[in-house]
């Protein structure tokens, strides 16, 4: 018995672990357990949430800022999250979305208004991945249905696209979390360190 433990325990490393639940998923210890990327945009970390701002003028490309967990953005979904078996959404609040003018931007909205996208990717599969969009003004507190994506390995993306639409935009998000099916959030477990 001892040896199956341990060639479990070999198999498991042998082919990358993944995180059972989102860490840091309020913020509270900044952005510990996110990777960061910012071209055209900044990521801060105030008061225990994450605000992702468009810079003025329009950035090198439309992806301009992202926070993300369970993958770098190379789609190795190292070290990955895994949905749990009984989750039904992934909820978070989006507690400001702001836009004001920016003289720099021509206003030609090649396709829409700056938006901020939050998707789960799956590792495997790039039918079952679930995400949306959400535009200035868009605040509250939001749910994605993730019944297809129970126990499976996923990447966590909150990225910001500036478009040309004559708008600095900036959303702060907050509280991401599991919902299972008794409706109650997973517990979000300290901060992780990498």
């Amino acid at each position: 018995m001892k040896t199956l433990a341990i060639l479990a325990a070999a198999g498991l490393t042998a082919f990358g672990s993944s995180q059972a639940a989102i860490v840091n998923g309020d913020f509270s210890a900044g952005g510990t357990g996110f990777f960061v990327f910012e071209e055209g945009g900044t990521v801060v970390f105030p008061d225990g949430a994450a605000t992702l701002a468009t810079d003025p003028g329009l950035g090198f490309d439309v992806l301009v800022a992202s926070v993300s967990q369970g993958d770098d953005g190379l789609f190795t979904f190292e070290p990955g999250i895994i949905v749990p078996d009984d989750a039904t959404a992934l909820r978070f609040d989006i507690l400001q979305a702001a836009a004001v003018s920016d003289p720099a931007e021509e206003g030609l909205l090649a396709f829409r208004p700056d938006a901020l996208g939050v998707s789960l990717l799956d590792a495997e599969d790039p039918l079952l991945d679930v995400f949306d969009f959400f535009e200035a003004g868009d605040t509250g507190t939001f749910t994605l249905d993730v019944t297809s994506l129970e126990g499976r390995t996923v990447a966590l993306f909150i990225d910001l696209f500036d478009e040309d639409d004559g708008f600095d935009t900036s959303f702060t998000i907050d509280n991401i979390a599991f919902v299972t099916e008794d409706l109650s959030p997973v517990p979000l477990p300290g901060a992780f360190a990498f």
